[in-house]
């Protein structure tokens, strides 16, 4: 084991810093998966418009587990970006800032 590592750490950092970026991987499939079948569910039918009033929890809370899913890529961003800049990767550092921590809608073009 090389000199100053501690037991439960994994290139200098500790391993409940990569335990927790698993569990945000995992948090974001669960997320939008669950909201995506929530919004589909309501708006996959061809009389959408007539049954939102009657399903709009739905749609509410299938938006809302989607939109969950941006606050849980920012905690990724926040979790890699001084692994990374540990590592001496300036340029995916840069990436990282560029695709994981720039909203949606600054990066359509729109």
């Amino acid at each position: 084991m090389p000199r100053g590592v501690e037991k439960d750490q994994v290139d200098g950092f500790p391993q409940s810093v990569f335990e927790r970026l698993g569990a945000l991987f995992l948090a974001g499939f669960v997320f939008y998966g669950v909201g995506f079948g929530l919004v589909t569910s309501v708006g996959g039918s061809p009389d959408f418009l007539s049954t939102i009033s009657a399903r709009h929890t739905t749609l509410v809370l299938g938006a809302v587990l989607m939109s969950l899913n941006s606050i849980v890529d920012v905690g990724k961003g926040v979790l890699f970006f001084p692994m990374l800049l540990g590592l001496g990767c300036v340029f995916l550092c840069s990436l990282l800032l560029r695709t994981r921590l720039v909203p949606d809608s600054c990066r359509s073009g729109a």
